[in-house]
């Protein structure tokens, strides 16, 4: 899995700033992979096909995807219920990617609840 995330880490997408500014704006404004009206690499994304473990990070101070809005998602899947786990980090939205506090406590605990099944069963957390 890790050689996985490693060869699409390595090849990121270089949009033309039209192009990211429209899908920005497809995404953060139009609201439509929610709506299920988003198309990416020819096909309509839905996220209620979606039935995987998911883990859900909101930060609590988050300016750009506010945490009710990030773990409103869950309702959203076709992921069940008892494979999805959400939590909330005293974060911004960078934070939740670049933050001490935050890649030292969080991203741990979602590695090994991705690794382990068992881990799943745990309950939402905030810190």
């Amino acid at each position: 899995m890790l050689d996985r995330f490693a060869s699409w880490h390595s090849q990121p997408l270089d949009l033309p700033g039209a192009y990211y500014l429209q899908t920005v704006d497809w995404i953060f404004r139009q609201n439509r992979i929610a709506t299920g009206s988003f198309v990416a690499l020819g096909r309509q994304l839905h996220l209620e096909r979606v039935t995987a473990p998911v883990f859900l990070l909101a930060g609590a101070e988050d300016e750009v995807v506010p945490a009710k809005q990030a773990l409103a998602t869950a309702s959203l899947l076709g992921t069940p219920t008892t494979l999805i786990q959400t939590a909330i980090a005293r974060s911004t939205h960078l934070g939740l990617f670049t933050g001490a506090r935050t890649l030292a406590v969080f991203w741990p605990r979602i590695a090994g609840w991705l690794k382990e099944p068992e881990s799943r069963s745990r309950g939402a957390a905030v810190a």
